[in-house]
């Protein structure tokens, strides 16, 4: 559902001539994308089944209060959802459960910082963003530079936003 919305986010910015923030959208989108696959797999490691996605109507705002909606949004989900959760995983013993909620509240807490500062320079800023495929980690690099070396032994960045 986050994967949607930020899709359509994506598109209002384009719309509005924002190509930058469209890209930013674009790769928590695909970072969102990896919390799911994470989170599915987690469940399915337990014998659980992944419910069929329901996706929600996104209503669209000018760029920057989708900015600032999207800050609020990735707040919530890191401080009301995520917390509780690695709290209950590491109770239980669920170790995969335990690194998809942390991997997904560390990106939370990037997607945060990175549209609060999208939201101060709506303008021209040229850089990439690359996400890790493993943990969804999503960083901004200056064109021309290679991103950071993944944290884990099967993580891998790449650049997304496109």
């Amino acid at each position: 559902d986050a994967f949607n919305k930020y899709g359509k986010y994506a598109e209002q910015a384009d719309k509005e001539g924002y190509p930058m923030v469209a890209r930013l959208f674009r790769a928590a989108g695909f970072s969102e994308i990896i919390h799911a696959r994470n989170h599915a797999a987690a469940i399915e490691g337990l014998g659980g089944k992944t419910p069929k996605l329901q996706l929600k109507t996104v209503t669209l705002l000018a760029t920057h209060e989708n900015l600032e909606r999207a800050a609020k949004d990735e707040r919530q989900d890191e401080l009301a959802m995520y917390a509780k959760f690695i709290v209950q995983a590491e109770k239980d013993g669920l170790r995969d459960a335990k690194d998809s909620f942390k991997f997904a509240t560390d990106s939370e807490i990037q997607h945060k910082q990175l549209f609060a500062k999208a939201l101060t320079v709506l303008g021209p800023k040229n850089v990439d963003y690359f996400v890790d495929v493993k943990s969804g980690e999503t960083v901004e690099v200056l064109p021309g530079q290679t991103p950071p070396k993944s944290k884990l032994v099967d993580g891998a960045y790449v650049k997304a936003g496109y």
